[in-house]
């Protein structure tokens, strides 16, 4: 059976037959495709097309740089702080700020957490708000990483903590960063996926349309931060939450009908799915 455009209704379905095999997420209609990127290379092209990509790729060669000028097996020890703290980042930022009980208003904050992440909830196939707030990344998330390196380094006794914080950052967190982006492209674009992404796709359809209070990890390997917080999916005692797709709120809520216009023209959400975002 070629699934390459199948899409389901989750209700009343087994969770097993809703992720087997399938390429791409599932929409409200039945008969609509979402975003095509048919292969690995695609989707990697999509990801380093974004503007904060390529922002983010050129600091990996100022920490390719400063490992180069270290040349220090604590290099290493750098880059895999690194990745483990985008890890938990990677967490945190999903679990704690995107997730967080909305404001009963339509204001600011609101309209940021829905351009960042309820609308894609709302809308997961739509690549408009797929998300990729890297420039915020650069700025705020890489000095902090930064500090915290420098500390640790200087923990273990570095005679140069902040050129390896550097590092740490720029050869660690940054590219686990990229790969969330592509991990996460990969698990809503429609399109053939190798074990790996076909992986990520099931994973990140349990946050989706079984349990969005699990799974916040994106990234492949993330599930263990997950486990260590006790957020991870468990199909033998989840039990599905209401309106899952609006994430506990009422598909009709006034703020989400408002907001839904508001970015109809900015992020191709049509009359039609707006209509579909009702039921």
């Amino acid at each position: 059976m070629d699934t390459t455009s199948f899409t389901l209704r989750p209700r009343g379905l087994s969770f097993y037959l809703l992720v087997r095999n399938m390429p791409t997420m599932i929409t409200r209609d039945d008969n609509s495709t979402a975003y095509p990127l048919e292969t690995t290379w695609d989707r990697m092209k999509h990801v380093a097309a974004l503007p904060p990509q390529k922002i983010l790729l050129s600091t990996v060669v100022i920490g390719m740089l400063t490992a180069i000028w270290l040349a220090s097996p604590f290099v290493i020890l750098a880059i895999l702080i690194g990745i483990g703290l985008q890890y938990i980042i990677e967490y945190c930022v999903h679990r704690f700020l995107y997730h967080m009980t909305p404001p009963d208003q339509v204001n600011d904050l609101f309209k940021w957490l829905y351009k960042s992440h309820w609308g894609h909830h709302d809308f997961p196939n739509n690549p408009n708000l797929w998300g990729g707030n890297g420039l915020l990344f650069v700025p705020i998330i890489s000095a902090i990483f930064i500090l915290i390196g420098w500390a640790l380094m200087a923990l273990f006794g570095s005679a140069h903590p902040l050129a390896y914080a550097v590092v740490g950052v720029y050869l660690g967190a940054i590219p686990t960063y990229i790969t969330y982006e592509w991990a996460h492209v990969t698990a809503h674009a429609a399109g053939k996926k190798n074990w790996l992404e076909r992986y990520i796709t099931k994973e990140h359809a349990k946050h989706h349309f079984q349990d969005y209070n699990s799974n916040y990890h994106v990234n492949a390997g993330g599930i263990v931060v997950d486990r260590a917080f006790g957020t991870a999916f468990d199909r033998e005692t989840y039990s599905r939450p209401d309106h899952i797709r609006t994430m506990g709120l009422a598909p009709d809520d006034a703020r989400l009908v408002q907001l839904r216009e508001m970015y109809a023209s900015e992020c191709n959400i049509t009359e039609l799915d707006r209509q579909k975002a009702l039921s």
